[in-house]
């Protein structure tokens, strides 16, 4: 009998089915909704006062160009996991600021996370999440937009925000409508400004395809 060869590999014992087959008898279960989980960032180009961010424009981020003016939304749902923020330090020092508001939320007054700095030598910086059982805490889908305010933010400056989102693709639903856009090409995926419903947007998207 021939020695057999040590291949260096390690070795593995595989079930053997009745019919002779390996592995399991039936597929196993596997998710077929997609979802992407992503981290967009934006440049925030001007001091920010007051300024809110809607369901509506939450929605209208992720969409695909259908003709120069006009887009669909690709996403059936969204939802928030944590938002970061950050402003540029400056002389006399910087300030940030972020508020849930509470509009239709179930889970008690809105809360204002905010930070300021003295000097030069660090940005002011905040680290939100929604609070379970408000709405910024749930899925929010196309039927659910009724164009409330979602937070609101301020900054003493420019600075970057990090919207770490999650995106439940459309999978069968009925295509909804984008906002209206100018000079877009048709089928290129755009991320939109964080403030798309403003007639001056000051949020930009950073390294994604974007469109006013």
């Amino acid at each position: 009998m021939q020695p057999q060869r040590k291949t260096g590999l390690p070795r593995r014992n595989i079930k053997q089915g009745r019919n002779g087959t390996s592995g399991t008898s039936q597929p196993q279960p596997v998710r077929a909704t997609l979802q992407v989980d992503q981290i967009v960032r934006f440049a925030i180009t001007a001091a920010l006062s007051g300024q809110q961010v809607t369901d509506a424009e939450l929605m209208d981020l992720l969409v695909v160009a259908t003709a120069a003016t006009t887009t669909t939304q690709l996403a059936a749902a969204l939802k928030i996991r944590a938002v970061e923020l950050w402003v540029d330090p400056v002389a006399g020092g910087s300030f940030a600021s972020l508020e849930d508001l509470s509009t239709g939320s179930i889970g008690g007054p809105s809360r204002i996370i905010s930070d300021t700095t003295l000097g030069v030598t660090r940005p002011a910086h905040i680290m939100w999440k929604p609070k379970p059982g408000s709405q910024q805490f749930m899925w929010l889908s196309p039927a659910q937009v009724a164009t409330k305010s979602w937070f609101e933010l301020n900054t003493s400056g420019k600075g970057y925000i990090d919207l770490h989102l999650s995106w439940l693709l459309q999978d069968g639903e009925t295509p909804v409508s984008g906002g209206s856009v100018s000079a877009a090409t048709v089928g290129q995926i755009y991320i939109r400004a964080l403030d798309s419903g403003t007639g001056s947007t000051l949020i930009i998207p950073v390294s994604f395809p974007t469109i006013s």
